[in-house]
């Protein structure tokens, strides 16, 4: 039973098969619930908060789930939860399913969740050291500005360094940006230090070791319009060099 533990621990998915997901429902019943979202089968860092059990002897528990800067609530079926451990809390597994939420973040306008990802003042930023809430929050707007369509994919992961106060990251970001009639894309290889906080991570570092911008493709003119704009030039420059002939009168 989960009743009595659901504001002192954090929970996982489980008894889901890999690559399977959770329905999260409105109310908790399977034939008269609507389904509002789901949850993956990795999905760490639940927070209960209450259970209920149905007549026919199954509990159901009302979770939240961080979703980037937004969340997913409702009911699921408590067979499908089990308790994080304290390995769990600082593996891989958790890092990863943190800094998914962390760039999805940055698809939305959260300034007024800033602090739930950052750890201020920020020991670097990009080029930028001992930076503060309102500082970020200034970049911020104007990279939203700029780009108010933003879509970010994390495609890789590393460890590169445990310590006791804190973890180096290493990752590779896919990012597409969009906004005024323009767009671009690219990919950064970012170095992060995450700062454990209870059940989660604050960033207290962040550069990029690289960042790269794809070209453009070039526009396709098409052959017909190449063709009849050639044309016109050869057109132009045959009348424009003709040379007049000369009068010849009768004698």
């Amino acid at each position: 039973m989960f009743v009595g533990l659901t504001h002192a621990a954090k929970y996982e998915v489980t008894n889901i098969k890999k690559g399977g997901s959770l329905n999260v429902r409105d109310y908790p019943f399977v034939k008269q619930s609507t389904v509002v979202g789901k949850i993956t089968s990795n999905t760490i860092n639940i927070t209960i908060k209450e259970c209920t059990e149905l007549v026919d002897n199954s509990e159901w528990c009302y979770i939240y789930v961080p979703r980037g800067a937004s969340h997913i609530e409702g009911w699921v079926n408590s067979y499908y939860l089990k308790e994080m451990s304290n390995v769990i809390k600082t593996s891989k597994a958790h890092i990863q399913n943190f800094l998914h939420n962390f760039y999805m973040a940055d698809e939305e306008n959260y300034m007024d969740k800033l602090q739930v990802f950052y750890s201020f003042p920020m020991q670097k930023y990009y080029w930028s050291k001992n930076v503060s809430l309102m500082d970020l929050r200034a970049k911020k707007v104007r990279e939203y500005k700029k780009w108010p369509k933003r879509d970010f994919r994390m495609t890789y992961l590393k460890i590169l360094k445990r310590k006791s106060k804190y973890i180096d990251v290493q990752t590779t970001v896919r990012w597409h940006f969009r906004g005024h009639g323009d767009y671009e894309k690219g990919k950064d290889i970012q170095k992060l230090r995450l700062i454990p906080m209870g059940n989660t991570f604050k960033v207290s570092a962040l550069k990029n070791l690289k960042h790269i911008v794809f070209p453009k493709p070039k526009p396709i003119l098409d052959e017909n319009t190449t063709m009849l704009a050639g044309m016109e030039t050869n057109t132009t420059l045959t009348t424009e060099t003709q040379v007049p002939m000369p009068m010849v009168e009768n004698k």
